[in-house]
Order: structure tokens, then C-alpha cells, then sequence
């Protein structure tokens, strides 16, 4: 369950991890853990709480923004 800010961290940490063991350098694994692994899963499962809502704030994110663009993900750019 990720209820808590610390929670979330700790599945963004796990996720990120997963794609850096994959190859992906510190910045492109950071940008699919946090759009592929994080907030496409809560605004597709409409799951977002306020543990979530802090978390994706600290990368300059709401809930509602828009999502980038796979390509710029892959890159691993900025999306703010």
C-alpha cells in the first residue's frame, strides 16, 4: 500500500532500480520509474492520494498535468 510519502518512495526507489539493473542511466531510469511506473499507474487505477499527490509534486508534477510524450521518458528530458 503506498499511503504513506515514505511508502511511495520506497516503491519509486524500487521501480528506479528495476530499470537502472535494465541498462538505463541514473536520469532515464528516475524519468520511467517516476511517469511509466508511478503516475500513469495512479491516473490510470484513479488511485492518487495525498501521499502520491506530494510525491509527484517534488518532480513539478499534479495530478491532471499532462503526461510526456514516450519519447521524451526514454530520453529521459525535462518535462517542466
Amino acid at each position: 500500500m503506498n499511503n504513506t510519502i515514505d511508502q511511495v518512495t520506497a516503491f519509486f526507489d524500487t521501480c528506479k532500480a528495476y530499470w537502472l539493473r535494465k541498462g538505463d542511466s541514473a536520469r532515464v531510469a528516475t524519468s520511467k520509474a517516476l511517469w511509466w511506473d508511478c503516475i500513469e499507474v495512479w491516473n490510470f487505477d484513479r488511485s492518487w492520494n495525498d501521499a502520491k499527490r506530494q510525491f509527484a509534486s517534488m518532480f513539478g508534477y499534479k495530478e491532471g498535468d499532462p503526461v510526456p510524450a514516450p519519447e521524451v521518458v526514454e530520453r529521459g528530458e525535462r518535462w517542466y
